[in-house]
């Protein structure tokens, strides 16, 4: 379709500014243009009547509007293009986290291990114990017995002996003026080990009493 009429506009995003390099055409005619730097285009050789007039360019969504060619007049069509959104279809992850930290994977190695009595953070909310002592309470071969300071210590046998203790890695003095349930709070426990027999306390926490050990995880071990 040809004929003598023009049209003449401009192609601007939605900001305003030009859209340079935007393919315009008139369906039906085959005529295109592409904008200028200013946003400019004209279109000529044109039949008259209402046509579709259709702009396009890269990161914008297509804009399509009517437009009424004249002969004789110059028709003006200003097109506004809005930038494309792009929607990627939802993506979902599935992972399976095997240890948190390598204090996680060592603890279960140990607790695959045998040889002590194991509570983890499961465990420990389950019981929700008030002192240290009230998880530990009941494990065969180990006792807590009222101190003369007040409160209460652990102890295991044979001999009431008082067991190694280390905290977050590191091995403490169990003086008895300074009770287990005063070097750690219940509501920091994140994981406990119990090891009642000397002989099976992991070369890491070697026992250095001749008794068993203690070792405590807390809240720390995650920072």
């Amino acid at each position: 379709m040809r004929g003598i009429g023009r049209v003449r506009g401009h192609v601007n995003g939605i900001t305003g500014r030009p859209v340079h390099g935007a393919h315009v055409t008139l369906w039906g005619t085959g005529v295109e243009t592409v904008t200028s730097a200013d946003g400019e285009f004209t279109l000529g050789n044109l039949p008259e009547g209402t046509h579709t007039l259709e702009a396009r360019a890269v990161g914008f969504a297509p804009s399509r509007q009517p437009v009424d060619i004249v002969r004789g007049t110059p028709s003006a069509a200003e097109v506004e293009l809005a930038n494309l959104a792009i929607t990627l279809d939802t993506m979902k992850v599935f992972a399976q986290r095997v240890y948190p930290s390598p204090f996680s994977g060592d603890f279960e190695r140990r607790r695959r291990m045998g040889g002590g009595r194991f509570f983890d953070e499961k465990d420990i909310e389950q019981r929700k114990p008030t002192l240290l002592t009230d998880l530990v309470r009941g494990i065969p071969g180990i006792r807590v017995v009222p101190t003369i300071w007040g409160g209460v210590e652990p102890v295991m046998s044979p001999g009431n002996c008082r067991p190694d203790l280390v905290i977050d890695g590191s091995r403490q003095i169990n003086d008895p003026t300074f009770p287990l349930n005063t070097l750690v709070w219940a509501n920091e426990l994140r994981a406990v080990e119990v090891y009642t027999n000397p002989l099976k306390v992991p070369a890491e926490f070697q026992s250095v009493s001749g008794c068993g050990a203690i070792v405590v995880w807390t809240e720390i071990t995650r920072r």
